[in-house]
């Protein structure tokens, strides 16, 4: 084949299917006017509530679509509106019926996952990332072989405070070590 025959006519389809397959955030905002479901709320009350959101089991086949939610936050005009169970709903509904909610799939891994450390073991929501225990334990382990000196014994003690707030938050929900979210 040769370049001189090819026919690019199509390429504007391409590369509008390759932006669709990795938008970047403000373009999904744009794009299904998001802003309109998102804008005006209390930031720091509507992340609370999104949030909790990663915690309920019948969600975690829907994570795709709960941490979207989260992201577009963070992108969102603060203003001073409380949230409510049915904005809530609008949102989720509004983010899901984009290509977003074409990228879920039943919960297949565990929901609630464990690291261990010299310090204990601790719970931690997995959330999207495939193998996120395999890698957190890695990580566990190199902060564990840091020396106890400056500058990593703050490194140290703000990753075991992260760990401690994870495991605590799964306790407070009463979900179990390797626990698996719904389908």
């Amino acid at each position: 084949m040769n370049i001189d025959d090819m026919d690019f006519s199509q390429l504007g389809l391409l590369n509008a299917s390759q932006q669709i397959m990795s938008p970047t955030f403000g373009q999904l905002r744009a794009d299904h006017n998001i802003s309109k479901l998102i804008d005006d709320f209390d930031f720091e009350d509507a992340l609370i509530k999104l949030a909790g959101l990663l915690y309920e089991e019948e969600l975690h086949s829907n994570l795709v679509t709960t941490e979207t939610m989260i992201h577009q936050l963070f992108l969102s005009q603060r203003g001073q509106k409380v949230m409510n169970a049915v904005e809530i709903g609008r949102l989720f509904d509004g983010i899901h019926s984009t290509y977003i909610g074409s990228w879920e799939d039943p919960a297949e891994d565990t929901m609630v996952g464990v690291a261990n450390s010299i310090k204990g073991s601790y719970m931690f929501l997995n959330g999207l990332w495939e193998s996120s225990c395999f890698y957190t334990q890695i990580f566990i382990d190199l902060i564990d072989e840091m020396p106890d000196n400056k500058p990593f014994s703050g490194i140290k003690k703000s990753v075991r405070a992260i760990l401690i707030l994870s495991n605590e938050s799964i306790c407070r929900k009463s979900l179990k070590r390797y626990q698996k979210g719904s389908d």
